[in-house]
């Protein structure tokens, strides 16, 4: 598989797993876009790994610590409300036999239930800071050092050539108030978020412990610039400072994050 091919699997992995959180604890010493980070009182990362058919497989790890109590709990609850209105979603829609204004219907009302979830459960503001990892070797992640450098193509994509190669990431984001529903003109619904995401775009991370299934300790010392919706401009500076993640395996999310695959795939074989 190509270089390019990994690096764009691996990011998507990275944005499927780094949807929830819990555990132990986190912080982020130093400011971020001069603002000071809340004390981020859960951690949880989640493990995963996928193959292409091949002889190659794709491992995968993300570490996530936030500033919201309890949040394995919280936020696998979160992913089996998403679920269930996947599930409800791709039903409607088969239902509808194209007619556009059922499959409309449809869509708003999967976005509106994502978005009324997160109005009843979860702060208009707090913090997450996200860490992922790549590499077609699992037995790499123990005791990793990896440079970041998004500037860089051999440290920020994943070489399928090198059995030893590990990509990684860091990313800090702001929420500011609660989501909405989004109706472009196109009728495509989307839940609009208002927050500030921060991107690492050079430094180092370390992983300083990392047992299968229990425990995820993540060092990182970084540069961050802004990251507007995937748009990067690595000119810009937003800051320098230590992560740290000691997160607790939650494998009730990562259950959930299987079953949200499970839903999509037998969607596609139906």
């Amino acid at each position: 598989m190509h270089r390019k091919e990994f690096a764009r699997l691996g990011s998507l992995l990275l944005v499927v797993l780094a949807t929830g959180f819990t555990g132990c604890a986190a912080s982020v010493d130093g400011k971020v876009d001069d603002m000071a980070v809340d004390a981020l009182i859960s951690a949880l990362f989640v493990q995963d790994q996928m193959d292409f058919g091949t002889d190659d497989t794709l491992y995968s790890l993300s570490a996530t610590g936030v500033s919201v109590l309890g949040a394995c709990d919280e936020m696998t609850k979160q992913r089996q409300n998403y679920n269930t209105l996947l599930e409800t979603n791709l039903e409607d829609i088969k239902d509808a036999e194209g007619d556009t204004d059922k499959i409309d219907e449809a869509n708003e009302a999967f976005i509106q239930g994502q978005v009324d979830y997160e109005v009843q459960h979860f702060p208009t503001d707090y913090w997450v800071v996200m860490s992922g990892l790549q590499s077609l070797d699992d037995g790499n992640f123990d005791g990793a050092e990896q440079g970041i450098d998004i500037e860089d193509a051999d440290d920020s994509a994943l070489d399928p050539t090198d059995d030893e190669d590990i990509v990684a990431s860091v990313q800090i984001c702001r929420i500011n108030d609660h989501p909405k529903v989004d109706e472009p003109e196109d009728h495509q619904f989307t839940v609009e978020r208002d927050q500030d995401c921060y991107l690492a775009k050079k430094g180092e991370l370390a992983v300083t412990k990392y047992e299968e299934g229990k425990t995820l300790t993540i060092r990182a010392e970084v540069e961050l610039t802004p990251n507007d919706d995937g748009e990067v401009d690595p000119d810009e500076d937003a800051g320098e400072v230590v992560v740290n993640i000691n997160a607790a395996h939650c494998p009730a999310l990562e259950e959930e994050i299987q079953n949200t695959k499970d839903i999509i795939e037998d969607a596609l074989d139906g």
